[in-house]
């Protein structure tokens, strides 16, 4: 509700907007733009807030069902985390790659697992505000997900204590959300750890085992 109503205000003042650009043309002339400008500036912002009433509406409905799991192929679970994270995190800049063979694999998804994605990718971002490279692949047993940072990478206490209940350190970027991911991930039979890149800065290495379908 508190994200949906300020969205459908939104939508309300730029339809309003849109209607007088089309009918009344000679309100908009003194303006630094033309009508015309303001039409496809409008059109983008109209997209770009039914691109987040779609996102708004898939993360209410994984909350409604945040007790379950299900079944879902690795890169739509992929794709559907990051366009939440973007719009939580606009200005994140990422790199997206996969180099597993089609078709995805079948995973073991519940919210929280989404939630310690996301909890993931933040530290990542804020440890390189610069942007962060994302990286996917799978084998007949486990698929792996890889974070990397351009940060100033670990210190020998941060290596050895990522990951520890109560041990946090924003500073270099990971913390709490490490121990939260690490917690989901052992459920679900995966495992995550941090360790320093020989060019600098960071990777988050998470493994999750591929889900058998009984036949």
């Amino acid at each position: 509700h508190e994200l949906g109503t300020p969205l459908a205000t939104m939508a309300v003042v730029i339809g309003e907007l849109q209607h007088d650009t089309e009918a009344h043309p000679g309100k908009f002339c003194q303006t630094e733009f033309s009508p015309a400008e303001l039409r496809d500036s409008l059109s983008i912002l109209d997209e770009q807030v039914r691109a987040c009433r779609r996102i708004l509406d898939k993360i209410m409905l994984n909350a409604q069902d945040s007790g379950a799991s299900a079944l879902k192929p690795a890169d739509e679970l992929m794709a559907g985390v990051l366009d939440e994270w973007q719009l939580l995190r606009p200005t994140a800049q990422y790199h997206y790659q996969t180099d597993g063979m089609p078709p995805a694999p079948l995973l073991n998804v519940d919210v929280t697992l989404r939630a310690a994605l996301m909890n993931l990718l933040n530290n990542a971002a804020d440890a390189s505000p610069q942007g962060i490279a994302i990286s996917t692949r799978w084998d007949s047993a486990n698929f792996t997900l890889e974070i990397h940072d351009s940060g100033e990478g670990l210190s020998e206490e941060v290596a050895l204590k990522a990951g520890s209940v109560f041990f946090t350190t924003k500073t270099e970027g990971h913390g709490l959300g490490l121990f939260l991911a690490n917690a989901t991930l052992e459920r679900l039979g995966g495992t995550v750890r941090l360790y320093n890149r020989e060019s600098g800065g960071a990777t988050t290495k998470l493994t999750l085992p591929i889900a058998r379908v009984q036949t």
